[in-house]
């Protein structure tokens, strides 16, 4: 699968600063709803049809003609980059398998210092009740295959503001989304875990 933020950079980079109303629109629109977001999106979501699905809404509320596509240039080559299904390919994501969410979270929540600011503090907190403390009720199948649980981790993180600049100030916070980032966060440990529950 491509990497979605780098294919739709890539689209909203080409969109001229003096293009009509509903490109810029696009471009702003491709920038808050999906550039922005990726930092704090878990692997999970970046691997599913997810930011594909939100991107295709969002061109066609751009009711973009084929007449139009034809008369601009970059807006053709906009096209051509989105229906690619080998455009930069090689920059894919790759994610072998689904993590467990229960281990990234408590990974991430034992990082958090007792001292920290009150926004760091709130996430442990929810975290640890919403997503740790409701886990040994949820079924098998909801642990491992549905996305609510990654949703709601995501709506926490978007909540407590984390911002790149952050992560370079705290490095139990680097350490934290680290662990958020990568895919391949105990991953046979997460096997086992789902065998032996």
């Amino acid at each position: 699968m491509r990497n979605a933020y780098i294919v739709l950079k890539d689209i909203a980079d080409l969109i001229p600063s003096d293009a009509e109303e509903k490109y810029k629109t696009l471009k702003s629109e491709i920038e808050t709803y999906i550039l922005r977001v990726w930092f704090l999106t878990s692997p999970e979501k970046k691997c599913s049809s997810h930011f594909w699905n939100l991107s295709q809404q969002l061109f066609i509320n751009a009711n973009i003609s084929n007449e139009e596509v034809e008369q601009y240039t970059w807006l053709k080559k906009m096209t051509e980059i989105y229906s690619d299904p080998s455009y930069k390919v090689e920059q894919c994501i790759h994610q072998s398998s689904r993590r467990d969410t229960y281990m990234v979270v408590k990974g991430m929540m034992e990082l958090i210092p007792d001292d920290s600011e009150e926004r760091f503090l709130s996430l442990k907190h929810r975290c640890s009740t919403r997503i740790l403390g409701s886990w040994a009720h949820a079924a098998p199948e909801k642990r491992m295959y549905s996305m609510e649980f990654w949703d709601i981790l995501e709506s926490y993180l978007n909540d407590a503001q984390i911002t790149p600049e952050d992560c370079n100030t705290y490095i139990w916070l680097n350490n934290m989304m680290t662990i958020y980032n990568d895919p391949e966060y105990k991953l046979n440990e997460a096997k086992n875990f789902f065998v032996s529950t």
